[in-house]
């Protein structure tokens, strides 16, 4: 159960929703021992529609959950609003997955871009017309400019060069689109 404390009473969202205060996003704690997840992810309560908010609601979970290893892997993690607006809501998620008798579990982190208005997740290809091939595009830009769109690791290993980025996003780009930017990145994804 979740709940809020706002000035002393409390409230669940569905209580603050149906109180007047409109559309809440807010994150809940979602675990679950028999498919061995536990995970801080959005949820929304109060929306006029109340069938697109449990599809945007399932969608979402449904989609972290879907980064487990292996049905019998578990999957930890939270998800936080990167950019929000009145029809985009863009997911920074972040967690491990193990799988039973692997040496490492593997470490995840993705953007998850939500439409609003129907639930669709977005795929960086959505993002460029279809005679455009965008992952080629962003590997090219970040070869001509490596140092320049660099970013140091605060752990302290930076020997990332644009070989190793463009080896390690032959498994895929996420991507964290905002207001006026975009970011896409590439994480190793197995312990060392």
């Amino acid at each position: 159960l979740l709940v809020l404390f706002i000035g002393g009473i409390c409230l669940t969202p569905q209580a603050l929703a149906e109180a007047g205060g409109g559309n809440v996003l807010q994150i809940v704690h979602v675990e679950d021992s028999e498919q061995q997840i536990r995970l801080d992810i959005p949820q929304f309560y109060g929306l006029q529609n109340t069938k697109l908010q449990q599809q945007l609601n399932e969608k979402i979970q449904n989609t972290i959950v879907s980064l487990k290893n292996t049905e019998d892997s578990s999957l930890y993690g939270q998800a936080e609003n990167y950019f929000y607006t009145d029809r985009l809501l863009v997911l920074h998620f972040w967690g491990s997955s193990y799988t039973p008798r692997a040496a490492h579990p593997n470490t995840l982190d993705c953007g998850i871009v939500v439409d609003l208005t129907d639930g669709h997740i977005y795929e960086l290809k959505d993002l460029f017309k279809d005679h455009v091939d965008g992952r080629a595009m962003i590997l090219r830009l970040c070869k001509e400019n490596d140092s320049k769109y660099r970013r140091a690791a605060e752990s302290g290993f930076n020997d990332w060069t644009y070989r190793t980025f463009a080896a390690a996003a032959q498994d895929g780009l996420s991507f964290l689109p905002g207001e006026k930017s975009l970011r896409v990145y590439v994480i190793p994804s197995h312990a060392t």
